[in-house]
């Protein structure tokens, strides 16, 4: 910033063991400050720094291009991470904005004045709000807000409304070549809906009974019944701010790519004929309820989602609202929403995939026209101004052996034989949070053991040297 370097805001951060953080999104940039309350003045005083007066130094810009660079290299490593992707790319067609994902070109076309242009236009009071839980004086800190936001000068550019999606449903199959994979990732689907539809509460629970993990109907029918896949599962979202996603997913073996996909629409189609059983209607309810209470485990939480439903005009009850309406969902009501919102016979499938190996060629499915997905990464020749270089090595092997040096040296390092580690990993499900308490010991070079604990149920995943052990059952 312009009072402090990237070094100095760390030093300062970490002598009062404060944070500091900055996020962007889809439709919102989020700004975070955490410092103990004696603390609260220079913790204010390092985000008004931060959003209001950041340098944009050259090399950090560098650094960023070069990261972002690495991840696009990387990119179809994941085949699920892959399929997910040009998922939403059809998904979105009509409003590629929310689909859009970085090229080699699109970074290198990136200057530090586009940087300084876009911050001026947009960091602007107008267009922020801020939530503050925590032990202080309210006057105290409401003093300290002025002081150093206070003469903020407000821009002339208001945020413009977000893009429309215009989603034509049609019944189409895709797909991606991918031919050193011996499984086939499956999704299929359609556009989603709003969690202010008048059906979501009913909606909500068509989705757990539908594809709501272990019990789920895709997850019983694709593997527990037909053992087609180790993953199989489905998820309708609905968000706040523009229409989710419809999606089913499997990952089977290359030899049973078409069976599956057949089952997966099979199973779509049952939620509209078929009434949940009562033990259906009962996981579907509690798989929202039970997960209810992780919506309140701490006060920023709440307080987040109070300035959030304020700035997306929804009442400071919404959640409350939505929890009693799924506790009145009925299985009429999961089949009129199932009804209302599936569209099994006019959605679209993509597999991606090794089309050599399939048990039977894409179109026999009878799913619409095949239509090739193209996922090669563009030419990384944009990027060449960005390798690393000598001056760059030297200044990042300083940077490790100053921490190495920190921890004691590198003896300490070779002499550690395990390593441990806890801590929360955080799912959205249903626009909710929940926590997944995760505890890994890895034993040097190659055993490891990790156990994550979620909603009274623990998932094992133990390796030793060259064999393994997974589970996602109580055991």
């Amino acid at each position: 910033t312009e009072k402090w370097t990237g070094d100095e805001i760390d030093e300062v951060l970490e002598a009062v063991g404060a944070s500091v953080e900055v996020g962007s999104d889809i439709t919102d940039c989020t700004a975070r400050v955490n410092a103990l309350s004696e603390y609260t003045d220079l913790g204010l005083e390092v985000l008004a720094e931060v959003l209001r007066r950041p340098v944009f130094d050259q090399d950090k810009i560098d650094l960023a291009k070069v990261q972002e660079n690495s991840a696009i290299s990387r990119r179809n490593d994941d085949p699920q991470t892959a399929v997910r992707r040009e998922f939403y790319k059809i998904i979105y067609a009509s409003a590629p904005e929310y689909a859009r994902h970085t090229e080699y070109a699109t970074i290198k076309a990136i200057a530090r004045d586009d940087l300084v242009a876009f911050h001026d236009k947009w960091f602007r009071p107008e267009n922020v709000q801020m939530a503050i839980w925590g032990d202080f004086d309210k006057d105290q800190l409401l003093a300290a807000i002025e002081k150093y936001f206070g003469d903020w000068e407000q821009g002339s550019t208001k945020v413009p409304p977000l893009p429309e999606v215009n989603y034509d449903y049609e019944r189409k199959t895709y797909y991606a070549e991918k031919s050193d994979v011996n499984q086939s990732n499956i999704r299929m689907g359609h556009i989603g809906g709003y969690i202010t539809d008048e059906d979501a509460a009913a909606t909500i629970v068509m989705n757990n009974i539908l594809g709501g993990g272990l019990g789920g109907r895709m997850f019983n029918n694709v593997r527990t019944k037909e053992g087609l896949a180790y993953s199989a599962y489905g998820r309708y979202n609905q968000f706040i701010e523009y229409p989710g996603g419809f999606f089913n997913y499997a990952g089977t073996k290359s030899e049973s790519t078409v069976k599956a996909a057949r089952v997966m629409i099979d199973v779509i189609k049952s939620m509209q004929t078929e009434p949940p059983t009562d033990e259906e209607l009962r996981k579907g309810k509690e798989g929202y309820l039970n997960s209810f209470v992780f919506n309140f485990d701490t006060k920023g939480e709440v307080v987040n989602r109070l300035m959030q439903y304020d700035y997306n005009g929804l009442p400071d009850d919404f959640l409350q609202q939505q929890k009693e309406a799924v506790e009145q969902v009925t299985a009429e009501d999961v089949v009129a929403a199932a009804n209302d919102k599936l569209k099994p016979d006019s959605m679209f499938v993509i597999v991606l995939g090794n089309a050599k190996d399939f048990d039977q060629p894409l179109d026999s499915l009878h799913w619409g026209p095949v239509v090739n997905v193209d996922i090669t990464i563009p030419s990384g020749e944009e990027a060449e101004e960005l390798t690393v270089t000598p001056e760059t090595l030297e200044k990042g092997s300083g940077l490790l052996m100053a921490a190495v040096a920190a921890h004691g040296g590198l003896d300490h390092f070779k002499n550690i034989k395990a390593v441990a580690s806890k801590g929360v990993l955080t799912l959205k499900m249903q626009g909710q949070e929940v926590p997944l308490q995760i505890e890994s010991v890895w034993r040097l070079p190659d055993q490891n053991r990790t156990v994550a604990n979620f909603m009274g149920r623990q998932m094992y995943d133990i390796r030793n040297k060259e064999v393994g052990w997974k589970t996602d059952q109580t055991t």
